[in-house]
Order: C-alpha cells, then structure tokens, then sequence
C-alpha cells in the first residue's frame, strides 16, 4: 500500500513509516525549509503533482501547501509559549517579515503571537484560572 492508496480514514503524519518510503525524510527543527521540502518530495512521488496534491488535500483535509503552513504556525505557537519574542519566532519559522508572520498568526490563530505569548505565560504562572486572566496585585 502506497501513501495515496491509504484508506481515507487513516491518519498519515510526516513521520509516519508509510510517508518516509515515499522518498520523504524532513529534517526536526527545519521547518522554515518545509516548502522546498514538500516541492522536492513532491518531484520525487511516481505521481502526477497535481494528482498528489488532490489525493492529499482528500485525506488530509488541507493541500499540502496550507498543511505545511498549519505546521509553521503550529511551531510558532510552541516557540513563542517557550518565551521568544515574535521576532525571533518569525525568524526561527521561516518567515522574513514579521509583520506578514503577525498577520497569518492572527489570520489562522485568532489572536496576535503577541497576545498568545503573553496568555502562555499567565497560564503558566498560574495568573489564567478558570479561563480568566488575573493580574497580580502589586504590593502583595
């Protein structure tokens, strides 16, 4: 069984034995290079790119392209609650222009890596309960 002949229900990750002997291997922690990635896995499938990207979008739910976004700002979003600056997150994801990073973050994530950063943070020092921000309360 080959990766488009897959049932539809099977989940297929990027790490998974069935992708890999397709010819593609990412490298961890290099997803800034994942479109040069996905159009040489691409190049290197015994199928039509048009085909694969049709075959894929049906049993994934996304195009490739767009899937390898998702991983992108996924990343991102791990980064950034990790405490880095959004312009460092930019960089470190691939994208060149922070304000374009800004702006599919909160295209896709509905708020800014900003505020995602920040709301990270309160949770982890237990400033978020319940789903409401506290702020400390100075002098006590």
């Amino acid at each position: 069984m080959d990766l488009l002949h897959s049932r539809p229900t099977e989940r297929i990750s990027f790490s998974s034995p069935l992708v890999q002997s397709q010819g593609f291997t990412p490298v961890p922690g290099q997803i800034s290079t994942a479109i040069n990635i996905l159009d040489e896995a691409l190049g290197r499938l015994p199928y039509n790119p048009d085909y694969f990207r049709r075959a894929f979008k049906e049993r994934i739910g996304y195009t490739p392209s767009k899937f390898v976004e998702f991983k992108r700002l996924e990343q991102a979003m791990n980064i950034l609650a990790a405490g880095h600056s959004v312009k460092e997150t930019a960089a470190m994801t691939g994208y060149p222009d922070v304000y374009y990073f800004s702006r599919q973050f909160k295209r896709y994530m509905g708020t800014s890596p900003s505020a995602y950063r920040l709301l990270s943070r309160a949770k982890e020092s237990g400033q978020f309960i319940d789903g409401v921000f506290h702020r400390p309360v100075a002098g006590v």
